[in-house]
């Protein structure tokens, strides 16, 4: 999205992490299992990603790590990333339901944090991952 678009801000009420999305954008959050979160921001089909938030006891998250617990997820170009000053690992990735998938995973206040999109959502999330705040 520009600047030129109306946006607004989301604020989590209980994490604090923030960051803008273009007008026209829907955030519905429900509660899983675990103390977890979901958390789905979604324009329609095509424009949208989701943030699942769950307890880590770990400090980090690596690709390696990543596998050990779910080893049939399909890990491909990672590179590492910073969000807010937070290391991340960003890669690509596939979905029986939405197929190729741009993912950035995290570790925060001892939360994960998993960020899922479209492929072809890429920019839209790293424009959107840019205004990010801790």
């Amino acid at each position: 999205f520009s600047s030129k678009e109306a946006s607004k801000r989301y604020t989590h009420p209980l994490h604090g992490f923030s960051f803008v999305y273009p007008e026209g954008f829907k955030i519905v959050s429900h509660s899983t299992d675990e103390d977890g979160e979901v958390i789905i921001i979604e324009k329609n089909k095509d424009a949208g990603f989701q943030i699942f938030i769950t307890p880590h006891d770990e400090r980090a998250i690596t690709p390696e790590r990543i596998l050990l617990d779910m080893p049939d997820l399909v890990i491909k170009n990672v590179r590492v990333a910073s969000l807010d000053g937070t290391d991340s690992y960003v890669f690509n990735s596939e979905d029986a339901d939405i197929t190729d998938t741009y993912e950035v995973w995290f570790v925060r206040d001892h939360r994960l944090y998993q960020i899922m999109t479209y492929a072809h959502f890429e920019n839209g999330l790293n424009q959107i991952l840019q205004t990010w705040k801790f």
